[in-house]
């Protein structure tokens, strides 16, 4: 028997003792590690999707203003019927349309996949992509109609999805949009809620 120390009982509970207390260090590292690394891939996403907005907007702007033209207060004007045909039949007209469309299919789908973040989207460019799907609305359906059938269910996917989305935040008044896109965004919302 030891006269000079601590007994094995003893021992067990120094033992027990900080062996707990490495297993709460460890778990609040890890924690503290994981909140880290969220923090870090959410900023990293805001950052991006800064840039790819301002970007986005800085390029693209003036060839929306270009093709569509402005009315007499200087607002960009609903696409008709006519200036979609138009720019169907002039290639360079028909090239600057689908590079446009092209620049926010990829927005919307980057927001759809999370790479990009949908609340600063909506915050800096919300009214303007929503307003740029409504203008635009005849000529995607012209293209859509154009398109072969396997095609056709894809194309502007991403675009649509993202203005829905969009408007349904911005809480848009249903008389701001064509007929046609009325019925849209109704039946858009009706499968949602399903």
């Amino acid at each position: 028997m030891s006269t000079n120390g601590a007994s094995p009982k003893h021992w067990d509970k120094f033992s027990a003792v900080s062996s707990f207390v490495q297993a709460v260090v460890v778990t609040a590292t890890l924690g503290a590690l994981v909140w880290q690394v969220s923090f870090d891939q959410r900023q990293r996403r805001l950052e991006s999707t800064l840039s790819f907005v301002i970007d986005a907007s800085r390029e693209y702007r003036a060839h929306d203003v270009e093709l569509c033209g402005r009315d007499t207060n200087g607002n960009v004007v609903q696409l008709t019927d006519e200036r979609v045909a138009e720019i169907m039949l002039d290639d360079r007209l028909m090239l600057k349309a689908s590079n446009l469309l092209a620049e926010f299919e990829w927005m919307a789908s980057g927001v759809q996949s999370g790479v990009l973040d949908i609340e600063m989207v909506n915050t800096m460019r919300g009214t303007y992509l929503v307003s740029f799907y409504k203008r635009w609305y005849p000529y995607i359906q012209e293209r859509i109609r154009l398109t072969s059938a396997e095609r056709r269910t894809t194309l502007y996917e991403q675009l649509e999805w993202l203005a829905f989305e969009l408007a349904n935040k911005r809480s848009f008044p249903g008389d701001l949009m064509p007929k046609r896109l009325k019925r849209d965004f109704a039946d858009h919302e009706i499968a949602r809620r399903n």
